[in-house]
């Protein structure tokens, strides 16, 4: 608290020179206006007592006309925090937000004298308070997970490139503290949606464009919020738990998900060292094109605002972290390549952005590795393939399946299959049961779902020896079927036992 109390007393010299942090890259040539309003969903319980409706704090970076209104500082997203949980916005608590901005650095061992020399020379950032909008056809780009002062530099940057920057800081669904489950991943997810309601209203715009930015566990809610909303054009994950065991493993308890849904490419910024950290999903994600690119010397923390602040303030968390350098300004590069790829529809996007560093030689020192796996299936959309099989038979859903595999390697989905397998299910077509099963055990050997369907087709055409050794596959490749949820797992091994025993 005396820390505190310090830097309150700092902050009436705060001076008035301006600034930007930016070394290396430039800022685009729109001027950058913030607001931040304190909307209410009437459609979710409260957070708080007598509070009906649910508050969220929607903070919007956007280029704006040219403008006399204050700059922002740092202080200004940091005070923010204190009207995240106002019934009333107005309702400013400047004191508990510092106080909760500095707990975790200071409890990570940071100098408490150099962190107060530092905002006692606080200077004004690029974007001005409730400046005047521009009207435009800009994309929008949702910074999801963590509050706005963690994406204070990027929501500037994004901004004066053109684009829209939403921000929600993160909430659990019946209380303040977040939710580290599906739950939270739902909540985080309706926010975003309720937020970009509020923006297109609030704007009067049609983006027609949207990516998501996503960090630590905002991760797999981009991913959760991107395969409900087809028409995102792409992600951006910071660290995102979309890299780790727990967040694909999460994602497979969301309702929306399969893997044949991710489509969107991706690009993730990672820390290699971190000890929870996972590539494995990615390998996974074949339907789309992956960009990942691994950072020397961070911290999953750097991802955000405190990897800019250690440029400022040597040793932000402390002497036993290491020093990010300019990685900070290189995922605002990566970031701004990637997204200006994606909503120009560039052909180039992927040699662009995995070439970035030979133009931009600085950000080489930060970089440990890089890699692109391009997408290797292009599925047949599942509604033509039920409505062809439907028609013309399960003969007419082979020859198509043959004539696009000069083009890709599989051209019916995983999800494509299941439809098509419980529609002949549905109306007792047994040879044709068969024959979809069949063909998606061909594509998908390792599919314990696959072997399933067949064990089903199989026993309804009553070979029932065929069946019971299906059964015994199926059984043999759940555990490590990673298509399938937990529960689904559960549901399909008590099945195959259910019909062994019998």
């Amino acid at each position: 608290m005396k820390f505190v109390f310090c830097l309150s007393l700092a902050l009436s010299v705060v001076t008035t020179v301006t600034g930007q942090m930016l070394k290396h890259l430039a800022y685009g040539p729109n001027e950058v206006g913030f607001m931040s309003s304190l909307e209410f969903d009437y459609s979710r319980p409260g957070r708080n007592a007598n509070q009906f409706g649910r508050s969220v704090q929607i903070n919007v970076w956007y280029p704006a006309k040219a403008s006399k209104n204050v700059p922002m500082n740092l202080l200004d997203y940091v005070y923010l925090i204190g009207t995240e949980d106002s019934v009333v916005a107005n309702n400013r608590n400047d004191k508990a937000a510092l106080g909760v901005f500095l707990d975790f650095p200071t409890s990570q061992g940071a100098d408490t004298n150099v962190w107060n020399a530092f905002m006692t020379k606080l200077k004004p950032m690029k974007a001005r308070k409730d400046a005047l909008f521009q009207k435009g056809d800009f994309p929008v780009v949702h910074l999801i997970h963590g509050p706005a002062v963690n994406y204070s530099m990027m929501g500037e940057f994004l901004a004066s490139h053109g684009m829209i920057v939403i921000n929600e800081p993160y909430k659990g669904y019946l209380q303040n503290n977040f939710d580290v489950n599906v739950l939270g991943m739902e909540t985080e997810i309706r926010d975003q949606e309720f937020a970009f309601d509020f923006v297109v209203r609030k704007f009067a715009v049609k983006p027609t464009k949207v990516g998501l930015v996503g960090m630590s566990f905002g991760g797999q809610s981009a991913v959760g919020l991107a395969v409900r909303n087809p028409s995102i054009k792409g992600i951006v994950s910071l660290d995102g738990g979309i890299g780790s065991t727990f967040g694909p493993q999460l994602l497979g308890g969301f309702p929306f998900y399969s893997l044949e849904k991710v489509k969107m490419p991706i690009l993730h910024l990672y820390n290699p060292a971190d000890a929870g950290g996972n590539i494995d999903w990615f390998d996974a994600c074949q339907y789309t094109d992956r960009y990942l690119i691994a950072f020397n010397n961070m911290d999953h923390n750097f991802f955000g605002i405190y990897g800019w602040l250690d440029g400022a303030i040597p040793n932000v968390l402390g002497k036993s972290r290491p020093r990010p350098g300019e990685n900070a300004e290189a995922i605002l590069n990566y970031s701004l390549t990637f997204f200006k790829g994606l909503f120009s529809e560039s052909e180039g996007t992927p040699a662009t952005v995995m070439a970035l560093e030979k133009q931009d030689s600085w950000m080489t020192a930060g970089l440990q590795s890089k890699s692109f796996r391009k997408k290797v299936f292009i599925p047949l959309p599942t509604s033509y393939l039920v409505r062809l099989l439907q028609t013309k038979g399960v003969g007419a859903v082979e020859e198509v399946r043959q004539k696009q595999k000069s083009i890709t390697v599989m051209p019916i989905s995983d999800g494509a299959y299941r439809a098509l397998f419980l529609d002949r299910f549905s109306k007792q077509e047994k040879a044709d049961m068969l024959k979809v099963a069949e063909l998606y055990e061909t594509d998908f050997p390792s599919s314990a779902l696959a072997k399933y369907f067949k064990g089903r087709a199989l026993q309804a055409n009553e070979n029932l020896n065929e069946a019971k050794n299906t059964f015994i596959m199926c059984l043999d490749l759940i555990p490590n079927d990673q298509s399938l949820t937990s529960t689904e797992k559960e549901i399909y091994k008590g099945r195959c036992e259910g019909f062994l025993k019998n």
